[in-house]
């Protein structure tokens, strides 16, 4: 972290390593590298032969049988349960082999009862390169140009396996397909323990009756770093002599005593507070969590071929975080005292304060003096507020600004986004929550809802006008063309009267009727006791009783209209015979 001009602050440095080892035949590490040391073999006679053809032993022929120089049965060199990797090499001496797509090559079986199939290797010539494939290990076809095929399989023996198999002294092998002249070796067959069914074969190694210093390894090679992986090129480690060549025949005649390699290698890691003594207890095998301001201790235990032992130690000092450099940063939860420009103070207190210059000192956040006052030196989601941020033409592009809030038991949120804006706010103590959203096209509306109920109230406004909803069923409108409610109704006919002679309407709370016509044109005849036009609806009627004079043709004639609160309308007449009729009334309703 960079904490002030010219200067740097370095943490978390950490010096554990890990340390890789390797081994080979040469001092390079190119000739037999591995990263696993080699198991020996548990059958004799397995390493330069070729099968031996059923009946007179020529090698063409169509089926073969490979003899070790040991007689064991399965069950002397493994029990039910057990893993076991089988391996060999297969080596075809010539190209001359028919194309076809699956060319079987070689089966390889355990000899016995069973029969089981250790492995089916097909082969192909495409263009004078060489194809393999193992149909137990992989579906892929691999170019090999060297005609040389390592194949190796895990099984997990079962007691059926153990018991139909009882020798082990060979392995039947069958071969098809190979043209008169074409010639095929299998070498280095190995069987050795596996762990489990995803082992793979260590490198060629003989029986434990038939091996010699010189087919172990002769070097080991060693590296360190922070990584679990092994490197697999040999330029990568350090090579060292592990072990000398066979002794030779002394000057008194008598024969010097075989040389001895390294059999297995074992490596666990431990944690110390100690770099001088390595610990007794708390080894595993992966690395440990690493713990500043102590050691990481890696244990190697060499077992050899003559089941003697050795065992080496390294030890790593994890590095504390380092001090910071001048002008440096004071974690503490009082003010310095001792103050020079550039000082860096990160206040560790949990309660905000106030510094001796009057500053505003937010909880967990870091100042620069500047000589003169404390300045806000680190930008935290807690210390952006109106009190310690100062934006002066500033923008954001592009963004999203989203914040969530709680005041007991009032919760809400607010959403920027582009040119909206969203509020949510709810109360758990009433269960309502009230919303409001703002759009420069779609305008404003807020939104009140009773989460009880599903009630919901909503009020809102844009260039085509206003407008209040309530889910209950009420609602209004203004527009350039008036106000709008839900109660309002158009001209309506009364009763049975057509022709648009007996018409209402309801406009906020003001109904207005418009009566007229006579007996031409269908009007039902008006007499001095009152004719019934019609029954209004609940929504038209007035709170009470209503008469008003009418309209009535002819000389010394009258008449007269009256509503009453139950919605009837009668219209009244005196005087002449004339039917003629004509009201227009208006009125108030609750």
């Amino acid at each position: 972290m960079i904490v002030a001009s010219n200067s740097i602050t370095l943490s978390n440095v950490n010096d554990g390593t890990i340390t890789h080892v390797a081994y080979a035949n040469s001092a390079d590490g190119t000739y037999g590298f591995t990263t696993v040391y080699p198991n020996l073999n548990l059958l004799d006679g397995t390493r330069d032969f070729k099968p031996r053809g059923a009946g007179n032993g020529t090698a063409n022929q169509n089926t073969g049988e490979i003899y070790f120089t040991q007689n064991k049965t399965v069950a002397d060199l493994f029990k039910a349960g057990d893993y076991i990797t089988i391996s060999y090499d297969i080596e075809f001496l010539n190209t001359d082999l028919y194309t076809s797509s699956d060319s079987t090559i070689a089966q390889i079986q355990m000899y016995g009862g069973a029969f089981t199939w250790l492995s089916l290797v097909a082969a192909k010539n495409i263009d004078g390169k060489f194809y393999t494939k193992d149909t137990f290990k992989s579906s892929v076809y691999v170019e090999n140009p060297t005609h040389k095929v390592t194949v190796s399989r895990t099984i997990q023996l079962t007691q059926d396996f153990i018991t139909a198999n009882a020798t082990v002294n060979r392995v039947q092998y069958l071969y098809n397909f190979i043209p008169v002249g074409a010639n095929t070796n299998l070498t280095n067959l190995k069987i050795e323990p596996a762990k489990d069914l995803n082992s793979i074969a260590t490198p060629y190694m003989p029986s434990a009756s038939e091996v010699t210093t010189a087919d172990w390894p002769s070097y080991i090679g060693q590296y360190t770093d922070f990584t679990q992986a092994d490197k697999t090129n040999p330029s990568d480690y350090t090579w060292s002599l592990i072990r000398g060549n066979d002794g030779k025949d002394g000057k008194d005649g008598i024969a010097g005593k075989d040389g001895v390699g390294i059999k297995t290698t074992v490596i666990t890691y431990a944690i110390s507070t100690s770099g001088t003594t390595a610990p007794t207890t708390g080894w595993t095998s992966s690395v440990p969590s690493l713990v500043k301001g102590q050691y990481l201790w890696t244990k190697t235990v060499w077992t050899y071929t003559d089941n003697s032992f050795e065992t080496g130690y390294s030890v790593t000092y994890i590095a504390k975080d380092g001090n910071n450099g001048d002008p440096g940063k004071i974690v503490s939860e009082t003010e310095p005292t001792t103050r020079f420009k550039g000082l860096t103070w990160k206040y560790s207190g949990n309660v905000d304060k106030t510094a001796s210059d009057g500053t505003k000192i937010l909880a967990g956040t870091e100042y620069y003096w500047g000589g003169n006052n404390w300045t806000l030196n680190e930008i935290n989601a807690h210390n952006i507020n109106g009190d310690n941020l100062n934006v002066t033409n500033g923008k954001f592009t592009d963004g999203v600004i989203e914040t969530s809030w709680k005041n007991g038991t009032v919760a809400g949120s607010t959403n920027i986004e582009n040119d909206h804006l969203i509020i949510t706010r709810t109360d758990s103590s009433v269960n309502t929550t009230n919303s409001i959203g703002l759009d420069s096209t779609q305008g404003l509306i807020m939104v009140y809802t009773e989460n009880s109920t599903g009630r919901t109230i909503s009020v809102g406004t844009n260039f085509q006008g206003m407008s209040l909803t309530d889910s209950t069923g009420i609602s209004a409108s203004i527009s350039p063309a008036g106000v709008k409610l839900s109660s309002d109704v158009n001209w309506t006919q009364i009763g049975n009267i057509g022709g648009r002679r007996a018409e209402w309407k309801r406009e906020n709370n003001r109904v207005t009727m418009n009566i007229h016509g006579g007996n031409g044109d269908r009007f039902p005849v008006v007499t001095s006791g009152g004719t019934l036009l019609g029954i209004l609806p609940t929504n038209a009627r007035p709170p009470s009783d209503i008469s008003m004079p009418a309209t009535a043709q002819g000389a010394g004639a009258t008449a007269q209209i009256s509503i009453n609160s139950t919605g009837e309308v009668r219209c009244y007449r005196w005087g002449r015979d004339s039917v003629y009729f004509g009201a227009y009334i208006s009125y108030y309703v609750e």
